[in-house]
């Protein structure tokens, strides 16, 4: 009689385990088709994107200075030579945020001054 409980416990829980692999299955399907129905086309992003007025590349820079347009501009034009998608990522990262963001201070960005 015990060995039969015990067969009979573990025969449930292997039961409870595939239900529960099963429910996470449907889960993770009906999510991500929830996802997917969601997400914006490319056309409908792309003319939101001109229709605030931005483009690519890009036209001003944070200051606006010729030496900060230039060094900037290069560093966008550098990105297309990058080998890696992940180093090519760290750099359009880095740049935008050095164009747009971060306050520079002299012409060229962080330049030496004589004090």
């Amino acid at each position: 009689l015990e060995p039969t409980k015990r067969r009979n416990k573990m025969e449930n829980r292997r039961r409870i385990a595939l239900l529960l692999r099963v429910q996470l299955l449907v889960l993770l399907v009906l999510s991500s088709i929830l996802v997917i129905s969601n997400a914006l086309s490319e056309e409908y992003r792309a003319e939101q994107y001109h229709a605030r007025g931005y483009t690519w590349p890009p036209s001003f820079f944070i200051p606006e200075t010729e030496g900060w347009a230039t060094l900037a501009s290069r560093r966008f034009e550098q990105a297309a030579f990058v080998p890696t998608v992940k180093e090519k990522y760290d750099l359009w990262l880095q740049s935008v945020s050095s164009a747009y963001i971060q306050p520079n201070f002299t012409e060229t960005g962080w330049g030496l001054t004589r004090a």
